[in-house]
């Protein structure tokens, strides 16, 4: 029996007529006919009953068993097969932050699509501090990162590619939600959702707060700038967000601080200084260089 023959039986219990498979598969009657034979050979059993006064076939009860497990082996083959196609793409394992995946990262797939480079990206999702970390021990081959202060790039190799503001937002119903401005002493008396400590904002909220005397009260620690957007829409507290993340049809205001000139948010792309790219990584750091700009 070979896997032709299982895909003849399979096809012959759905269509239930011999001339109809065979057009199918656009072979002879008898192929398809010898191919059932050798099946019920192999497992010593009649799995069809030919019904000469319809031109038609019905399974026994073996064979409508049989079915089931026939269906099962070609669906495993079809997906051992892609499987090791797929393990015959190069792969790039790539660290995507949150922000940077959603905001930034989409301009490039159109390009990275038709160079069909999408289906070689492994990408792991976690804050920038983690993925440098990541990074830096070997588990990742590529990463965006972004960053507010200096990176060491002495072990890493590191291409700016753009550089945003990092804002106050507010709800629309938040006293704030009409200004343009704040000063700290006005947003100190506001609750803060903020991010957790692997997030690039986590260091310059640190940074504010360290230039004032009285520090805002936190109410929510997040590792999802959804739910960080989310809680400030629905007015439980303001945040520092990069203009990265802020898109025009949130329902948010974005402020500037009059007393505090944060650092830029930073994006890069990065890699090791001693390790060796391949051609496909090559690839993929040409295509978003030529597509991604210093803003």
């Amino acid at each position: 029996m070979q896997i032709r023959d299982l895909e003849y039986f399979v096809k012959l219990a759905e269509l239930k007529n011999f001339t109809q498979v065979a057009q199918f598969f656009q072979v002879s009657q008898p192929t398809i006919t010898y191919a059932i034979k050798r099946v019920e050979q192999s497992v010593d059993g009649n799995l069809i009953h030919r019904d000469q006064s319809h031109h038609s076939v019905d399974l026994t009860p073996e064979g409508q068993q049989f079915v089931i497990h026939a269906h099962n082996i070609l669906e495993e083959l079809d997906l051992a097969i892609q499987e090791v196609a797929q393990d015959k793409i190069p792969k790039i394992k790539l660290g995507l932050p949150p922000i940077i995946g959603s905001h930034f990262f989409p301009r490039f797939v159109p390009a990275l699509n038709q160079a069909n480079l999408i289906q070689s990206l492994v990408s792991t999702s976690v804050g920038s501090q983690e993925l440098l970390d990541l990074l830096l021990a070997g588990n990742l081959d590529l990463a965006f990162i972004g960053a507010s202060q200096p990176l060491d790039s002495s072990r890493l190799h590191l291409d700016l590619l753009a550089a945003y503001d990092f804002n106050i937002i507010a709800s629309s119903a938040n006293p704030l939600g009409d200004k343009s401005v704040v000063d700290y002493k006005t947003l100190v008396r506001q609750p803060f959702v903020v991010f957790n400590e692997n997030f690039s904002h986590d260091k310059v909220f640190a940074e504010m707060i360290s230039h004032h005397r009285h520090k805002p009260r936190v109410i929510y620690r997040a590792s999802d700038v959804n739910i960080l957007k989310s809680m400030v829409v629905q007015n439980a507290g303001v945040a520092l967000l990069t203009s990265l993340a802020i898109d025009s049809s949130d329902q948010l205001q974005a402020l500037t601080l009059k007393d505090y000139d944060p650092p830029k948010f930073k994006v890069y792309l990065a890699y090791r200084q001693d390790y060796l790219l391949s051609e496909v990584e090559k690839q993929f750091i040409a295509i978003v260089k030529d597509a991604g700009q210093v803003d």
